[in-house]
């Protein structure tokens, strides 16, 4: 399951992406606990990729502009998408609080990191 992108590339600013993904990633954790209650998950998670569409970015000012008054536009998605994958580890975390049971592994779109598990804190 891919999400995040295509929310960030619709115009959607990085809180509601992480709040969507939250609630999307803890929606699959509690339909498996419900429908496999004796078996625990296992979830690897990505961070997002960069994209290859920045003329999308161009067009979404207004309203979404890294200056509003001077309408100076974005002119790549990556700012959004660093943001939302800085925001990751915390978010993954707690999932691992509430299904502690299970596994979540988070993988690194970082070259230096991209070793399974090496952004997994449990």
């Amino acid at each position: 399951l891919l999400m995040g992108t295509n929310n960030l590339g619709g115009g959607m600013l990085p809180k509601p992406t992480l709040k969507g993904m939250d609630a999307a990633g803890r929606t699959i954790l509690k339909l498996h606990e419900k429908h496999f209650p004796n078996t625990p998950a296992a979830m690897l998670f990505s961070e997002l990729l960069p994209r290859k569409d920045d003329f999308r970015a161009l067009k979404m000012c207004p309203p979404r502009c890294k200056n509003v008054e001077t309408l100076d536009p974005y002119t790549s998605f990556l700012p959004a998408i660093k943001k939302v994958n800085r925001a990751l580890p915390n978010l993954l975390h707690g999932w691992r609080e509430d299904f502690n049971n299970s596994r979540i592994i988070l993988l690194s779109a970082n070259d230096e990191a991209s070793k399974v598990g090496a952004s997994e804190q449990k």
